[in-house]
């Protein structure tokens, strides 16, 4: 690319691509994996299924990453559940439904049409972090007008994990799954176990 600035002189410029990594999608089946050199991750978006369906899916994946790759070391493990839960309308307390929610003062109108709230809760026993995210939304759509759509959001990460082996790796992940059902669980009432039953 040139450039001409009056007075005669010129300026030039170049620039250079590269390339910084790759992304599959199956939209059959609803995968996205993430391949970079410093960097992996495997999506399954809805429908989803189970972790034992999931998980050995990773497996093979993060393999073929590793042959290509060969990292030294793992420095980030990290897991994320998305959980979208209908809500019917009108929702005249939160904590009906969550027992993790804002507080609305007392002072102040109770009624609630959305919310956005973010939680981070180190986890002293796992040396880890969670970070809860938590959302009201209205529904986009019109056959579930009548609901707000909840989402509860529940991302685990080690960002010093310096993890040598693929089974440590897998360990890991396994035990964020489980403080990720228990944190769920501690989150939720029975009016939402009842909705997702």
């Amino acid at each position: 690319m040139r450039a001409a600035i009056s007075g005669g002189l010129q300026v030039g410029a170049s620039a250079t691509q590269t390339l910084a990594g790759y992304t599959f999608v199956s939209k059959e089946r609803g995968q996205i994996v993430t391949a970079f050199p410093e960097k992996f991750s495997f999506s399954q978006l809805p429908p989803y299924d189970r972790w034992e369906v999931f998980c050995p899916m990773a497996r093979r994946l993060w393999g073929i990453f590793r042959e290509q790759t060969k990292p030294e070391k793992v420095l980030r493990i990290a897991t994320r559940f998305v959980n979208r839960i209908e809500i019917p309308m009108p929702i005249a307390d939160i904590a009906e439904y969550f027992r993790t929610a804002p507080i609305i003062s007392p002072e102040m109108p109770q009624t609630l049409a959305g919310y956005f709230m973010q939680l981070q809760l180190p986890q002293s026993d796992l040396v880890c972090m969670v970070t809860l995210n938590q959302a009201l939304l209205a529904s986009e759509d019109a056959g579930i007008a009548p609901f707000m759509l909840d989402m509860l959001d529940i991302d685990i990460s080690d960002e010093r994990a310096q993890i040598q082996s693929d089974e440590s790796v897998w360990d890991r992940l396994e035990t964020f799954r489980w403080r990720k059902n228990q944190i769920f669980e501690a989150c939720i009432t029975d009016r939402v176990r009842e909705l997702i039953s």
